[in-house]
């Protein structure tokens, strides 16, 4: 599980997670498969110490889904951009 910590309606929120990577479509062979999206399963949402994920409907959930999502995008784009940072310097250095 992993955490993310996400701002709702002016809330500072901490959202557990499980994430399932895209699955892409196979065509061919014995068993075709239709392939899945990437996807963002809402374990725990805390406020503070108490988690409030039991009263959130639906509709906050998805919200909430949505933001997880955007958040490992920004994750992963700044790891990269980090990385590549640290490329150009170990050149530079050389």
């Amino acid at each position: 599980m992993t955490s993310a910590n996400i701002t709702h309606m002016g809330v500072d929120l901490v959202v557990t997670f499980d994430y399932s990577p895209e699955e892409a479509a196979q065509h061919y062979g014995d068993a075709p498969y239709p392939g899945c999206p990437e996807r963002v399963d809402i374990e725990e949402v805390f406020v503070g110490e108490v988690d409030i994920q039991p009263l959130l409907d639906i509709d906050v959930i998805h919200e909430l889904e949505s933001k997880v999502l955007e958040y490992r995008e920004g994750c992963i784009s700044q790891a990269e951009e980090d990385r590549a940072e640290a490329r150009y310097y170990d050149r530079e250095a050389a």
